[in-house]
């Protein structure tokens, strides 16, 4: 099963205390790029490929992710990494359209930025027992904590939105900013449905949301207990270094799958 990484954002909160040029995911962890946290958990859950999606600091990301293809002492699994680049910002769901032809069937999601030690077998056989279109984990308060897992119909929703055309009728939207709340019209079927969105964005998640909810399709919350982490802040990100400073070297045992179940 494939593992997509979003990783594309500008990291303008904390773009001060990294390298010119650095992407978050690359932010510096006690020594350790945030990157490498991420590799490690992911592929140590499971996960026959994963598939960044990068674009501000792309190159020296993919600088980066070369000691993995050429290491011969990683694991197999480690040299299915892949990296596309966004030249142009897409939105959240934009990007997961723009690798839609190289993903597995179903497939997980997880913020570049974030980082929540799900558990995904769990997770997975709860979107396959609900036919989810999409299953989003959550914790008690149904906060997302930075992972989903999509199957490939989830791509039906982004493409009408990225060609701006409605998907019941495939004519375009009309797009309209009402103090500041932008919703998107039909005005051939009267097709219409309003949320926050970003209007320089192309695709946001925000905007496939609202269209799965129109078109009443299923969505599924799965909730875990285990602690979330985003690195998008100055204050979020030291804390995340000081709670890795406590660790015993090589992360945290349940992270590093000593009682995971691999998918």
């Amino acid at each position: 099963m494939d593992a997509v990484i979003l990783c594309g954002g500008e990291g303008t909160r904390i773009r001060h205390l990294l390298p010119e040029g650095t992407p978050k995911i690359m932010a510096d962890i006690n020594g350790t790029p945030f990157v490498d946290i991420l590799i490690q958990h992911i592929l140590l859950s499971g996960f026959e490929r994963l598939i960044f999606v990068g674009g501000y600091g792309c190159a020296l990301l993919s600088n980066h992710l070369e000691k993995y293809r050429d290491n011969p002492n990683l694991p197999s699994t480690a040299k299915r990494i892949l990296l596309y680049w966004q030249r142009e910002p897409n939105g959240t769901a934009g990007a997961i359209e723009f690798v839609k032809g190289n993903l597995s069937e179903d497939f997980f999601v997880f913020n570049g930025d974030t980082f929540c030690d799900v558990n995904y077998k769990a997770m997975f056989a709860y979107h396959e027992a609900t036919n989810s279109t999409i299953t989003v984990a959550c914790d008690n308060q149904f906060r997302h904590v930075g992972t989903f897992i999509a199957s490939q119909r989830f791509i039906d929703f982004i493409k009408p939105l990225d060609s701006g055309l409605c998907k019941n009728c495939r004519h375009g939207w009309e797009k309209h900013d009402i103090d500041g709340e932008f919703e998107r019209e039909c005005l051939a079927c009267g097709d219409c449905y309003d949320y926050e969105f970003d209007p320089k964005s192309k695709v946001d998640m925000a905007e496939v949301f609202a269209l799965l909810g129109q078109q009443h399709e299923p969505v599924g919350w799965f909730m875990t207990d285990a602690k979330y982490w985003d690195i998008g802040t100055p204050e979020n990100l030291e804390a995340f270094r000081n709670y890795w400073a406590q660790l015993p070297k090589g992360g945290e045992g349940r992270m590093i799958g000593s009682d995971k179940d691999a998918l």
